[in-house]
């Protein structure tokens, strides 16, 4: 019996490598595809670097573009960002085809686009293993690395105090957010990157459609929740999702998409957990999640002002083409 599930575990590995594998080549081998790749790929090319760039990410696109070389680029920020995330799905995912399912439908598509928040979001995700071993620290310090490729994971900082909180204290604490609204809206123009997401009207409803579907998961996965009271994993990994729902009452859509994407990604761990007594419904949140995927594509396909997923080019046999 040990023989037969040492070997079904080591299939399963090699199959993640699969699927990393095809991961990082679907990313790095692609052309004008994701919404800013016309603008990474100008930017290398012409070694146009802006002085806003995090530091990390400022040294990362200053060896691409000394190469002359966009493809490189994406190397740098995909094989750690699929790296960091695969190696967090296989060290503590209870179902690792299920949390595979669960990134390719809600984050995969957001990874074309956002690379250095993609990166930075894959960081604090990987984080989660001194969050789990109580090493406050540790866990502060990848937040500052993260930050370091995308100044938004600043707001990741608040994990920690949230995942081991008292509940009294936990909820003292959203309330407090929600009071202090005003506050946070001072703060965010004050630090200057993210105020042309309250200001301008275009971009605050971006978004709204992705956070209603992961606000209606938080939710209902509450009625789950009960009946798993006394799984404190389960309950500190939902405390985390509940910021999801704060934020998104506290901002409008542009802003709470990018400050929530640091909590949403647990979800990788906490559903395949959660649904872990409930094969029907785990298969029935699998269905929809693929129809939701599915949707994804369709919507972007008609897209006034570009469709940025399809159809798929590579740089081999479509590099040189004009951008959509």
């Amino acid at each position: 019996m040990n023989s037969y599930y040492k070997r079904k575990n080591d299939v399963k590995k090699n199959v993640l490598f699969v699927y990393e594998f095809l991961f990082v080549i679907v990313y790095v081998f692609r052309y004008d595809v994701g919404w800013d790749y016309p603008n990474y790929f100008d930017t290398i090319i012409n070694g146009d670097l802006s002085e806003r760039l995090e530091p990390l990410s400022y040294v990362l696109y200053w060896i691409a573009s000394a190469c002359k070389s966009p493809i490189l680029l994406f190397v740098l920020y995909g094989v750690p960002t699929y790296l960091l995330i695969f190696s967090t799905i296989k060290k503590y995912s209870v179902n690792i085809e299920f949390s595979l399912l669960i990134y390719i439908c809600l984050f995969f598509l957001d990874s074309l686009g956002i690379i250095r928040q993609a990166l930075a979001v894959a960081i604090v995700l990987r984080g989660y293993t001194f969050l789990v071993e109580k090493k406050p620290v540790k866990f502060f310090l990848v937040i500052i690395l993260a930050s370091c490729f995308h100044y938004s994971a600043v707001s990741a900082f608040i994990i920690y105090p949230v995942y081991y909180a008292r509940n009294l204290i936990y909820f003292v604490f959203l309330l407090a957010m929600l009071l202090m609204k005003e506050i946070l809206f001072y703060i965010i123009e004050l630090e200057g990157s993210y105020a042309v997401y309250l200001l301008d009207e275009d971009l605050m409803t971006g978004g709204r459609g992705v956070l209603f579907v992961y606000v209606c998961i938080v939710v209902a996965s509450l009625f789950l929740l009960y009946f798993q009271r006394k799984n404190i994993l389960l309950i500190r990994l939902y405390r985390i999702l509940l910021l999801v729902p704060v934020f998104y009452i506290l901002f409008n859509a542009g802003i709470t998409v990018r400050i929530v994407a640091y909590f949403v990604v647990y979800m990788i761990l906490f559903l395949p957990l959660l649904l872990q007594q409930f094969p029907k419904l785990r298969l029935m949140l699998g269905f929809f999640l693929v129809c939701y995927w599915l949707m994804l594509i369709n919507v972007s396909m008609n897209n006034p002002i570009k469709s940025p997923y399809t159809p798929y080019k590579n740089i081999f046999m479509n590099y040189g083409e004009p951008f959509k």
